[in-house]
Formats: structure tokens, C-alpha cells, sequence
């Protein structure tokens, strides 16, 4: 099945949140003024074909998947191998779910935080890596993962406390101490081109900079440095994507640090941006 002739759009949901959030509502409306039929669904649906005869598929809104990455995953082979169109390309997408990625981006030579991928969570596992590097405290997140869920910060002074992890691949990272301070930058690209970046400043006395712990959401401009360092992460990927946002620690007088690239799900801060809708309005038509 191929996708029909109307200007059609789907964007996937989750079973968990099958409604998109107020972010993507100025999508939403620049799409519907622009004359595209506009669906939303949860990829969890057993009606598919939405998202087979759709011009392009968008899952901005699948932020479950990370509870049910296989199944996410045959999702969207099986519609990729019916015809359907995913804004980003198949194989970028699952590259993208698995933070291990951030190991390909470092060979490449973008700056990202020391980071080791731990098969085995353990106390003792985990600990004797933090030996090794000479970290007091470590970051320890599942290796596919959402919205800062499962994200523990780990003081090595404190083994005795530390929580039982989940079984499966985790990801160690250097923890960055100043982040409650100086928050993180997102910068949002779309086709390429740099289009708006919005800081996350965690709540007081916390460290992860996500909207369930509370974030403070600003609009910035970053400094051109700052943009040349995510459009460097850009150039390392394995596939252009036609949209994608690249989040990092900003600092006076240092590298722009990349902490992550959503190439999936990112919250792309439309409702703080208004017109930067139209510029992925502007790529679909070109698409369609």
C-alpha cells in the first residue's frame, strides 16, 4: 500500500498520552491553514492505516516507546515496509533509541560527556567503573529511555544507598555538576537549517533538566559557537534528518557539551516560538 494523493499527515501518539501536547498545537494548526489532513493516534493502534496512507508520518508524540522499545521498533519497521513515510529516515530513528549512540558521536569527534555503556547495573559493576575514571558522583540511565525516567545520580561515598537498577544495558556518565546552574540549551533544526533554542533550567535543588521534575522553559539565542558545535553533531550522523533537536550544556568560555540528540520524540517548544511552525509547514510541502 502507498500513500494516497491528499496532503496528509500523521502524527503518533501513545497509548499513555494518546493527545499531542500544547507544544505541537501551532504544528497542528499551520498544517490544518495549509491544507494537510491532520491525524493523531497512538502508534499502538490496531488500525494502521492512517499511518500507511499518510504523506508523512511524525511520532512526536510517542513518549511511551521507551517501555516497549521492541515493539516500538517492529512498529516502525512494519510500517516503514508498507509503504508509510517517516519524516526521519528508519534506520536513523533506531540508531537514535539507544543512547549508546552518544559512543558513535564521540569517535566522530562531538563533544559529549565521558560516557560507558554498562551491561551489567550492578552496585559493584557500576562503582568499580566510577574507580576507574576517579568519579566521585556518576549519572546512570537506562541505555533506551524517556523523559529523565530511570535517570539516578550515583555518589560513590554512598554505594551503601544506592538503588537496586533494573536489569539491561545502562549508560555511565560523568556527572556535570554545574548543570543545575547553567540549565540546558535545545537547539531545534529543521532540513538542516538552525530554526530556535529554548533553555531547561531545572528547579531549585535539581539536577535533570525535565519537565516532571519541573523545568523553567526560556527562549534564547545561543551564541553562533554553540550552533556550530550542533551543527558538527549534525554532520556525524548517519542520515540527515528533517528534524531534529540537539541538547547540550552551554558555558562561558568552553565547548558546547552535547548531553543528547532527539531525532524521535523531541518536545520542539513550538507554543514558545511562534512561526517556527511553518518551517516544517514549508518541508512537508516540499515533500507532498
Amino acid at each position: 500500500m502507498t500513500p494516497d494523493d491528499t496532503l496528509s499527515v500523521a502524527i503518533a501518539t501513545c497509548a499513555a498520552w494518546p493527545d499531542p501536547g500544547p507544544g505541537l498545537l501551532p504544528l497542528i494548526e499551520a498544517l490544518t491553514a495549509r491544507g494537510f489532513d491532520v491525524t493523531c493516534l497512538p502508534w499502538q493502534s490496531v488500525d494502521e492505516q492512517a499511518f500507511l496512507t499518510a504523506r508523512v508520518i511524525l511520532p512526536l508524540c510517542a513518549w511511551d516507546y521507551a517501555a516497549a522499545p521492541r515493539a516500538f521498533r517492529d512498529w516502525i519497521a512494519r510500517i516503514a515496509a508498507g509503504g508509510g513515510r517517516f519524516a526521519n529516515a528508519l534506520d536513523l530513528m533506531l540508531w537514535n533509541m539507544d543512547k549508546s549512540y552518544l559512543l558513535d558521536l564521540a569517535a566522530r569527534g562531538v563533544p559529549v560527556p565521558r560516557t560507558h555503556v554498562i551491561a551489567d547495573p550492578s552496585a559493584g559493576t557500576v562503582a568499580a567503573r566510577m574507580r576507574e575514571e576517579g568519579w566521585g558522583r556518576a549519572v546512570l540511565k537506562p541505555a533506551i529511555g524517556q523523559s529523565g525516567n530511570g535517570v539516578t545520580l550515583l555518589e560513590l561515598a554512598r554505594i551503601g544507598n544506592w538503588p537496586q537498577m533494573p536489569p539491561g544495558a545502562h549508560v555511565l556518565q560523568e556527572f556535570q555538576a554545574d548543570i543545575g546552574e547553567t540549565g540546558e540549551t535545545t537547539l531545534t533544526f529543521f532540513g538542516g537549517a538552525f530554526s530556535h533554542a529554548v533553555l531547561r533550567r531545572p528547579a531549585a535543588g535539581e539536577w535533570r533538566a525535565n519537565s516532571q521534575y519541573g523545568v523553567a522553559l526560556e527562549r534564547i539565542r545561543p551564541d553562533k559557537a554553540v550552533i556550530e558545535v550542533a551543527r558538527r553533531a549534525l554532520a556525524a550522523l548517519p542520515t540527515p534528518p528533517a528534524y531534529v533537536r540537539v541538547d547540550g550544556i552551554a558555558r562561558p568560555g568552553r565547548e558546547f557539551l552535547v548531553t543528547e540528540i532527539e531525532l524521535i520524540e523531541p518536545a520542539l517548544f513550538l507554543h514558545l516560538c511562534p512561526g517556527k511552525a511553518e518551517r516544517i509547514v514549508d518541508l512537508l510541502c516540499c515533500a507532498a
